[in-house]
């Protein structure tokens, strides 16, 4: 048969193909409004891409003189390792504890972005006591889905927050450094920082 292209054809299917094209674009700007990134990370970025504008085109200057033909390609093939070298050199973060505060919040804000878009909410994981910080970004990993190679185990691992978080109440999932529990009387699932989505599963 003669189907139309998706993206041309019109009446019913074309508006809701719409219809999900706009609510898509309205949660990821209420994502993005949310947990978008704070005034000081934006101005930081903003300078971070000036800077290397600017750099950049100073170097390639000075290489495009070099009358040597060979010299001047290698020259101009290594300008963009060599601005990334000089922005964070330029831009080095300043070893001290309000600082290391800072992004350290930023961190863990940024960690409930990726735990919100992996398709759990953030609100609803909790991290035992004793768990250290690789453990947690590892666990954070996880959550995400962010180790898994298969799209099996991916559309497994959406489901399964989905089942959770569906539920009335939804079931908080609690990162531990050992053992998989299902704590019935307090509704919370306990799951280890490397937990894989299988033995979860089971």
């Amino acid at each position: 048969p003669d189907v139309p292209p998706l993206f041309t054809q019109k009446g019913a299917g074309r508006a809701a193909f719409d219809k999900l094209w706009w609510q898509q674009t309205q949660d990821e700007l209420v994502r993005e409004a949310i947990h978008g990134p704070d005034d000081d990370e934006v101005r930081l970025h903003v300078a971070k891409r000036v800077f290397a504008c600017k750099y950049g085109h100073q170097l390639t200057r000075r290489y495009m003189r070099i009358k040597n033909n060979r010299r001047r390609k290698t020259k101009i093939a290594k300008v963009d390792a060599m601005v990334e070298a000089k922005v964070r050199e330029r831009f080095k973060p300043q070893e001290t504890p309000i600082q290391f505060r800072i992004e350290k919040q930023r961190e863990e804000r940024q960690d409930s972005v990726r735990v919100l878009q992996g398709g759990f909410h953030p609100d609803l994981v909790f991290l035992a006591p004793g768990v250290a910080d690789d453990q947690r970004r590892e666990a954070v990993r996880r959550v995400c889905g962010m180790n898994l190679e298969s799209d099996a185990d991916f559309w497994l691992l959406e489901n399964l927050w989905k089942a959770m978080r569906g539920t009335s109440p939804p079931v908080p999932l609690v990162v531990a450094e050992k053992d998989y529990k299902a704590h019935a009387d307090a509704g919370f699932i306990q799951v280890p920082w490397n937990f894989t989505v299988l033995t979860l599963c089971d």
